[in-house]
């Protein structure tokens, strides 16, 4: 085998397979070039090339019709610091000490503790802990300590503590606490303490504290605190804090808020005492017919299966 030292220039790049000659402390050693890190500046490959070892370069240029890395893990931008994974960025991966992950973008993934997880944007599940984690958008899933969760969206699941959550907008489920919440619109269950819950709309769920809730539109349940609400329409169910409520229709509340078991329908519709049925309001009144006679005062008209009835009100 030819010593380093003896080839000429004509026979580089090298192949792994010679000996370099090192003196250390006096004492001359042949070491395979194979153990080598190769480090290049400004070179461009343009020929068929076979490096053993790592490669450290600064301005490399590939031109190739075909181009194929084999390796378990990939960094470009950061170090070689987790098995079978992928990291591209600046950054990327630093410090990640668990594999199978990937994170593209600066610093995406860096202090990543979870396993299985992928993180695309600046940031993106920067100083995750959980495992089988998406994060895509700047800063998503960043500082995440809940495991199966998907973040989509600038801020999206950032400081997330929940398992098994859905965050889809900007800060969506932003400090969530909560396991099991779907929050999608922004800031949709941003500081949310509550389980099993779903909020779809801008601000919809945000600081809510209670349990098994639905809220669907703008501000809906806003600082709710009471558990099994549903609430469908903007400001919905806003401030709510009894339990049991079905709010539908825009600005639908209870009077006070501490009420319970109402079920409340039409555009700032309100109920004022528990297990009470609200439909309309005295600003968006439904339509009811007169009576001829002096019992009932009046009816409301229904379509039942397809068949018209009036319902007779009394006061």
């Amino acid at each position: 085998m030819p010593k380093i030292s003896a080839l000429p220039s004509a026979t580089l790049p090298l192949s792994g397979g010679e000996l370099a000659v090192i003196v250390q402390n006096g004492t001359t050693y042949q070491v395979p070039t194979s153990g080598f890190a190769l480090k290049t500046k400004n070179n461009n490959f343009t020929t068929s090339q076979t490096i053993v070892g790592n490669l450290s370069t600064v301005g490399l240029t590939l031109s190739s019709t075909n181009f194929y890395i084999s390796s378990d893990t990939i960094s470009i931008g950061g170090p070689l610091s987790s098995t079978n994974s992928l990291y591209l960025g600046l950054s990327a991966g630093q410090n990640s000490s668990v594999g199978t992950s990937t994170g593209i973008g600066h610093a995406s993934a860096k202090n990543n503790k979870g396993s299985g997880s992928v993180f695309i944007g600046p940031l993106a599940g920067e100083g995750n802990y959980g495992n089988g984690v998406v994060g895509i958008g700047t800063s998503s899933t960043q500082a995440n300590s809940g495991t199966s969760v998907t973040g989509i969206g600038n801020g999206s699941a950032y400081q997330n503590n929940g398992n098994n959550g859905i965050a889809i907008g900007t800060n969506a489920l932003n400090n969530n606490k909560g396991n099991s919440v779907t929050g999608i619109g922004t800031n949709a269950g941003r500081d949310n303490t509550g389980r099993d819950s779903a909020f779809i709309g801008s601000n919809a769920g945000q600081t809510n504290t209670g349990a098994e809730c639905i809220s669907i539109g703008y501000d809906s349940l806003f600082g709710n605190t009471g558990s099994n609400v549903t609430a469908i329409g903007n400001s919905a169910g806003l401030g709510n804090t009894g339990n049991r409520n079905i709010f539908l229709g825009y600005d639908t509340s209870t009077s006070p808020s501490s009420l319970s078991g109402c079920i409340v329908i039409g555009n700032s519709a309100i109920a004022t005492a528990n297990n009470q049925l609200v439909m309309g309001s005295t600003s968006t009144r439904l339509l009811t017919a007169a009576s001829a006679g002096a019992l009932p005062v009046a009816y409301l008209p229904i379509l039942l299966n397809g068949t018209a009835f009036k319902l007779p009100l009394y006061l």
